[in-house]
């Protein structure tokens, strides 16, 4: 009989490939691959960022960003991530590189590239960076689906010493059902199914409360 951990994973495998909503997880940990995401850019992405070396370095970043900041904010990543990528291959002060790293990082999760945002949001804090309590949360729940839920724990942790929110516990409950934590698991779902809409999100609470069965 599979652990109750494994079991719940597979399941949340068996929904996204329903689905097509997130990265592949680790087949060797959890028996089951998700395909990729592809996405194949519109024709209005923008050009990639370039330098007017007469113009202050900071500013221009800065800018830049902030373009970047109003194409993911659309949910336009296809925009953001030429900017960013053209960014990132210059070589920036460390606070500047941060900034960017942590905004690419954002365009990543809405193609749903996991894998991609959590290094990116990961190498950010490395370079001194701060991260909000929602990046946290990201951090927290990107690293649970690719099966990685000790790292995650820290960040799970953080977002909501930050901010109390039945959505981190979300992101929490996750991990800590990957590390055996079954009744603190249980509670961060639960938690959850109570706070969302049955009218407006009845398969999202149905999914969480087959999770809680299982973990029981």
């Amino acid at each position: 009989m599979l652990p109750r951990a494994v079991s719940l994973l597979l399941s949340f495998v068996v929904l996204c490939l329903l689905a097509a909503a997130c990265q592949p997880i680790d087949p060797a940990t959890f028996g089951g691959t998700v395909p990729p995401l592809t996405a194949t850019p519109p024709t209005d992405t923008p050009a990639p960022f370039s330098l007017d070396p007469n113009l202050p370095l900071e500013e221009q970043v800065t800018e830049a960003i902030d373009n970047a900041y109003n194409h993911n904010y659309d949910e336009r990543y296809y925009g953001a991530l030429p900017i960013l990528d053209s960014l990132l291959a210059l070589d920036l002060p460390d606070d500047l590189r941060a900034r960017a790293l942590v905004e690419r990082g954002k365009a990543h999760i809405l193609r749903n590239d996991w894998a991609a945002s959590t290094a990116d949001l990961i190498e950010a804090l490395q370079l001194g960076g701060s991260l909000q309590d929602r990046e946290q949360n990201r951090l927290c729940w990107g690293l649970g689906l690719l099966g990685r839920a000790e790292e995650a724990l820290p960040y799970c942790e953080t977002a909501l010493a930050n901010f109390e929110s039945t959505y981190y516990r979300d992101s929490r409950g996750l991990a800590l059902a990957q590390v055996g934590r079954y009744e603190e698991a249980v509670d961060d779902f639960q938690s959850y199914i109570e706070d969302l809409d049955p009218v407006y999100h009845p398969q999202e609470r149905a999914q969480r409360a087959g999770w809680v069965e299982q973990l029981k």
